[in-house]
């Protein structure tokens, strides 16, 4: 390796990757295994969370390189770059529906009720084993809509008797 990639590969070595560190279930003497999320296939594993860790640089450094000299392009940091808060997305006009009367139920903009289930998914993904990614679960999802779609209605329905009461009352 050349002086001036030896120089871009302690550059990266610097920057501020994400690193997953895992239990894998094998049962091995190396079951814990360390991630630079941003960069597939750059893992390694050690016996404890620390000795994973710790064998981290040197798989990042193996990994620029080799990414250097295949003349593939090196991501930066997640943190590095300039994220703009906007984004484009497209759905299901259903989704789309369903997403407006939820906003409209919680008096909150589109936009906001959006982010409020988007920042709620995040927080529960974090929490969840950090293995394997949490695959959305669509059947509870529905069922979960319905059962609170069908509390509102017999609130609704109930508030709607109490007032004919009173006003019968009144009257």
């Amino acid at each position: 390796m050349g002086a001036l990639a030896e120089d871009e590969v302690r550059r990266y070595l610097k920057l501020p990757y994400r690193i997953a560190v895992v239990r894998d279930e094998a049962g091995d003497d190396s079951p814990w295994r360390a991630a630079i999320e941003e960069l597939p296939g750059c893992e390694v594993r050690g016996s404890t969370p620390a000795d994973a860790v710790a064998r981290i640089p040197a798989a990042l450094a193996e990994w620029v390189a080799t990414a250097q000299a295949e003349g593939r392009a090196v991501p930066e940091p997640r943190e590095a770059r300039d994220f703009s808060g906007r984004l484009l997305l497209r759905m299901s006009r259903s989704l789309h529906c369903e997403l407006a009367h939820g906003a409209e139920r919680d008096q909150v903009s589109l936009n906001a009720y959006i982010n409020y289930l988007l920042a709620g998914a995040q927080q529960q993904q974090r929490r969840a084993e950090p293995t394997e990614r949490p695959v959305p679960d669509t059947a509870r999802l529905h069922r979960f809509l319905a059962i609170a779609l069908v509390a509102n209605v017999v609130v609704a329905a109930i508030l709607a008797l109490i007032a004919v009461i009173l006003l019968v009352s009144a009257g």
